[in-house]
């Protein structure tokens, strides 16, 4: 069990990419949350195993149907105890 943090950069807010985010990683298995930030940006946390984290990175380099992605930054964190993926604000 590996957890991971992901920055996303480019035209993904107001685009669906958090809910679509979600539903990718409901369809994964995997647990953790996603949010935007002020600075227009999207923050992913997300924790499972490394070929479940490796399909949420690709797919975030393209992310939801209107998003357009210029940027996407990881990074390896601590494991976290948690049950389920979340939209947070």
């Amino acid at each position: 069990m590996k957890r991971i943090r992901i920055n996303v950069f480019g035209k993904v807010q107001g685009v669906w990419f958090r809910k679509c985010t979600f539903d990718k990683a409901q369809e994964i298995g995997l647990t953790g949350w996603v949010k935007n930030q002020p600075d227009g940006s999207v923050l992913i946390e997300a924790q499972g195993s490394d070929t479940e984290l490796g399909e949420l990175l690709h797919w975030c380099h393209h992310g939801s149907p209107m998003s357009k992605v210029n940027e996407v930054v990881q990074k390896k964190i601590p494991v976290t105890r948690e049950s389920q993926f979340l939209i947070t604000r």
